[in-house]
C-alpha cells in the first residue's frame, strides 16, 4: 500500500513509476504529486533532485519555495523565491510572497516597506487579481489589501495628515485598518 494513494494515481496517469526516475520531468512531476498531498518534505526532496538535473528551472524553484513556506521555513522560502525571480521576473506569486516576507521582517530589513511595496506592485502588474490579496502586519495583526498598500505608497498628497512621515510610519495601525 502506498503512503500517498491519490498522488500515486496521479503519477501513474503521468507515466511516473516509483522505481524509475531518470530525468528532470520524472522528479518534477513526482514533486507535484507530493505537493498535491501536502507532503511538502517529500515534494521538496523531489524538487531538489529535479534542480540537480536542471538548475535553471524556475518552476521547480518556485514550487519548492512554496513547500518551504508551508513548512514555516520562511527565510529559505524567501531565498528560493528570489533565485526563481532572478531567472524569470514574471512569477506573480513569488513577488507576492516576497512582499509579505518584507512586511513580516520589517524590523530586521533596511527599507523593508519600500521593498514590499515594489514587490506588491510587481505582483499586481503580472496578475491584477493579487490586488485583493490580504497582508497581515506583524504588529497588532492589522490586515490590509495589497492594493491599499500600493495606493498608499504612491497616492500621498498634501491633505494627508501623514504625508510627511516615512512610509513605514504611515502604514496601518490598529486604528487604521483597510
Amino acid at each position: 500500500a502506498s503512503e500517498y494513494p491519490e498522488a500515486l494515481k496521479f503519477c501513474e496517469l503521468l507515466g511516473i513509476h516509483q522505481d524509475r526516475k531518470i530525468d528532470f520531468d520524472d522528479w518534477f512531476k513526482e514533486g507535484l504529486c507530493y505537493f498535491m498531498e501536502d507532503q511538502n518534505e517529500k515534494a521538496i526532496a523531489c524538487y531538489e533532485n529535479a534542480l540537480a538535473l536542471d538548475p535553471s528551472s524556475f518552476q521547480a524553484m518556485s514550487n519548492m519555495a512554496i513547500g518551504l513556506l508551508r513548512l514555516q521555513r520562511v527565510a529559505d522560502s524567501f531565498e528560493m523565491f528570489r533565485k526563481a525571480l532572478s531567472m524569470n521576473p514574471n512569477i506573480g506569486p513569488a513577488w507576492l510572497h516576497i512582499g509579505r516576507y518584507y512586511i513580516e521582517h520589517s524590523a530586521e530589513v533596511e527599507g523593508a516597506y519600500e521593498k514590499a511595496v515594489n514587490a506588491f506592485r510587481r505582483a499586481v502588474e503580472i496578475a491584477p487579481h493579487f490586488s485583493e490579496s490580504r497582508v497581515v502586519f506583524p504588529l497588532g495583526g492589522v490586515i490590509a489589501s495589497v492594493q491599499y498598500i500600493v495606493d498608499d505608497a504612491i497616492n500621498v498628497d498634501s491633505t494627508d495628515d501623514d504625508h510627511h512621515l516615512p512610509l513605514n510610519d504611515r502604514w496601518p495601525t490598529k486604528s487604521k485598518q483597510h
